[in-house]
C-alpha cells in the first residue's frame, strides 16, 4: 500500500526515529538496503540531530555505513568524517578520504580532522592516512592551536615527526601565546603524564622542535616560557630530564 518509511511511528520525543534509523542503531543491514531502496533519507535528524548514519557509526556497524554513504551529499559527508575520526573508524575515514573528502574542514568543537584523531584515539594508521592526503598541518582551532600543539602535548613522538615533515611550524602560537615546546614541557601540568617511556618521548620530542627552530626562551602571555613550566613539576618523575634539556638549550 505504500507505507511512509521517513516519520517515526513513535510519539515520544525520545522514541521519535525513523525506521532506517532503527535499522541503522540496531545493525540491520539488509533493512537498510531495504529502506534506501525505497527511498529512505539517511541524512534525516531527529531531537537529539543524530541520522542514521550517526546511529551506525555509534554503535560499530560499519557494514551499515557502508551503503548510506552512498546516499549523503558531499557537505554531509564531510561532516560525517569529523565524526567517523572521533569514533574511531578508520575503515570508514580511509574510505571517504578516497572520496575526496575536505580534511581540512571543522567541527563544531572547533577541532580539524587531524586534531580529532590526535586527542581522540591514538589511531596511528588514521594519523597517517590523514597526513598522506595532505591534511592541514597547519590548521588551527578556534583558540588558534595547531595539530602539532596536541600530539606535543600527548608525547606523540612519531606524530610529531610526521607533522614536521609535513611543514608544521614547531613555533606556532595559540592565542594566548602557548607554543608546542610549551606542550611538550608540560604546560597543562592537570594533564600531563610524567611515566618514564613518556618522559623519554617528550625529550625526543623537544630535541625535535627545537632543531625546527623552536626557542626555550619564547613565552605566552602570562610570561612565561617552556622552561617555567617544566621547573613546576621538576619533582614529578623524572621530569627533572626535561627542565635539564631546557637548561642547556636555553637562548
Amino acid at each position: 500500500m505504500g507505507a511512509v518509511i521517513s516519520p517515526s511511528c513513535y510519539t515520544h520525543l525520545y522514541q521519535r526515529r525513523t525506521p532506517l534509523q532503527w535499522a541503522a542503531k540496531k545493525g540491520g543491514l539488509a533493512m537498510v538496503e531495504f529502506l534506501l531502496e525505497r527511498g529512505a533519507a539517511p541524512g534525516a535528524l531527529i531531537c537529539e540531530h543524530l541520522t542514521a548514519l550517526d546511529f551506525a557509526l555509534m554503535n560499530d556497524h560499519e557494514e551499515c555505513v557502508m551503503p548510506m554513504l552512498e546516499k549523503g551529499t558531499r557537505s554531509k559527508l564531510e561532516t560525517f568524517l569529523n565524526k567517523a575520526v572521533r569514533f574511531g573508524q578508520s575503515g570508514i575515514v580511509c574510505l571517504l578520504l578516497e572520496k575526496g573528502m575536505d580534511v581540512d574542514i571543522k567541527g563544531l568543537d572547533g577541532r580539524t580532522v587531524l586534531q580529532n584523531a590526535l586527542m581522540v584515539y591514538k589511531n596511528h594508521h588514521v594519523l597517517k592516512e590523514l597526513l598522506k592526503s595532505r591534511v592541514g598541518a597547519e590548521g588551527r582551532t578556534f583558540d588558534r592551536r595547531t595539530a602539532l600543539h596536541y600530539a606535543a602535548h600527548l608525547g606523540n613522538e612519531e606524530i610529531v615527526r610526521l607533522l614536521l615533515a609535513n611543514g608544521a611550524n614547531a613555533s606556532a602560537k595559540d592565542i594566548t601565546g602557548f607554543r608546542p615546546l610549551h606542550s611538550a614541557a608540560g604546560a597543562w601540568a592537570a594533564y600531563f603524564e610524567c611515566r618514564k617511556d613518556l618522559v623519554e618521548n617528550r625529550l625526543r620530542i623537544i630535541g625535535l622542535l627545537l632543531e625546527k627552530g623552536a626557542q626555550v626562551s619564547n613565552t605566552n602571555v602570562f610570561g612565561w616560557n617552556a622552561l617555567d613550566y617544566a621547573r613546576c613539576l621538576r619533582n614529578v618523575g623524572n621530569h627533572w630530564r626535561i627542565v635539564s634539556l631546557l637548561e642547556q638549550k636555553q637562548d
